[in-house]
This record gives structure tokens, C-alpha cells and sequence, in this order.
């Protein structure tokens, strides 16, 4: 079983969706509970200098309240550590409203987070 922790950048992203998407706690509760139980979804995040034992993880979420599917849907990063069984939400947004995230804003969300 998994500890999923949450930082404080993921509970603002939250609150601002569910204002749009007022589904989206469902959504992602159910990936919250794969990842509970090591079932991890999406690509991995490389160039990252993370151990070998650690990664972060982008992933693709249905978006319930939109008729665009996954392309218009949620993107959750996330960082795992599997030596401790540890999983924390980085950062979640959508994709029709925020680009792509660089990797050097989740390389300083690790280190705000003394992850890397």
C-alpha cells in the first residue's frame, strides 16, 4: 500500500477546478486509489536526476465534464518513491486551460518539496 501525500501547489489546483469542473474530485479520486495500491498510469518524466528507485509521472485524465476526452482532459504529475512507498501530487491542471508543464518547473517543485 502506498502513502499518497498532497503539496500545497496540487490542493490550489484543485479548488480552481472543481470550480470548473465540478466532477473532477471523482475523476481523480479513482486514480488516487490505483496509485494506493501501485498501479501507476502515465510516462515517466526523464532527465529528472532522479535516483533509481524514484520517478515522477505525467498522466493523462479524463475530463467527465468535457466532451473532449483524455486530449482535453486532466494532466496529473506526480512523484514516486518506491523504496518507501511513497507517491506525492505535484501539480494537476487542464489542458484546455495551461500548456504543458517544463521539466525545470518540476525539477524547482521537487526541490521546494526536497524530492530530488
Amino acid at each position: 500500500m502506498y502513502f499518497i501525500d498532497y503539496n500545497s501547489d496540487f490542493k490550489k489546483s484543485i479548488k480552481q477546478l472543481k470550480k470548473k469542473y465540478p466532477n473532477c474530485i471523482d475523476v481523480i479520486e479513482g486514480v488516487i486509489s490505483d496509485f494506493e495500491v501501485g498501479k501507476f498510469i502515465g510516462e515517466d518524466c526523464k532527465n529528472l536526476g532522479l535516483e533509481q528507485n524514484k520517478a515522477v509521472k505525467k498522466c493523462r485524465i479524463k475530463n467527465i465534464d468535457s466532451q473532449k476526452g483524455k486530449s482535453g482532459g486532466f494532466r496529473l504529475i506526480y512523484y514516486i518513491d518506491y523504496e518507501l512507498k511513497y507517491v506525492n501530487l505535484l501539480q494537476i491542471y487542464s489542458k484546455n486551460n495551461t500548456e504543458n508543464i517544463l521539466y525545470s518547473e518540476i525539477k524547482q517543485m521537487l526541490k521546494e518539496l526536497s524530492l530530488e
